[in-house]
């Protein structure tokens, strides 16, 4: 399950992560699978609670968290983190994983400020394509009444103009409105 050097764009040996999910089996996956990133400062914990007192204590470059838990659920410790009192803590990039990846489960996970849902069955090379999008386009945080998170209208990539996908109306019938996708 190791990622060979020529897989990887980044040295990941510098970074910290903690990783919860309630299922053991899943937590020594997930533990396999960044070890083979080179990833070796992990805090590893079938606990939401213990996994909340480890991001206050090492302040984790990745917080990974299952979606769906019994005591307390990853959206709650995505919440945790985004309305912490410290602004760097609460800036701490967050994956959820889970087997629900219906539009429901997305929007309560984006809402509740996650920068990535990962469904299962997890792969190593999407988690690290996942983390060397947040090295390479490192997420703008904002703030409003209800939310704190990842601004989700930020443009992360930016198109030349010959790769902008384009919209001309063929017919202004509103009825039967036909509409050109370049």
């Amino acid at each position: 399950m190791r990622m060979e050097p020529q897989q990887r764009a980044y040295n990941l040996s510098h970074l910290e992560v903690v990783v919860v999910d309630d299922c053991p089996i899943m937590v020594k996956l997930l533990g396999m699978i960044l070890n083979s990133m080179d990833i070796k400062k992990l805090h590893c914990t079938t606990d939401p609670v213990i996994a909340l007192n480890e991001v206050s204590r090492y302040r984790p470059h990745l917080v990974i968290t299952d979606l769906l838990m019994d005591s307390v659920d990853g959206l709650t410790i995505a919440k945790a983190i985004r309305y912490c009192q410290d602004d760097e803590l609460r800036c701490t990039p967050i994956f959820v994983l889970s087997g629900f990846t219906d539009k429901q489960h997305v929007l309560q996970a984006r809402d509740a400020g996650v920068n990535e849902v990962l469904a299962k069955p997890l792969s190593a090379r999407r988690i690290y394509r996942r983390i060397c999008n947040l090295i390479e386009r490192p997420p703008r945080f904002i703030e409003t009444a209800s939310y704190f998170g990842p601004d989700r209208q930020a443009l992360q990539e930016s198109f030349s103009n010959s790769d902008r996908r384009t919209m001309q109306v063929v017919e202004e019938d509103t009825e039967n409105l036909q509409i050109d996708v370049d």
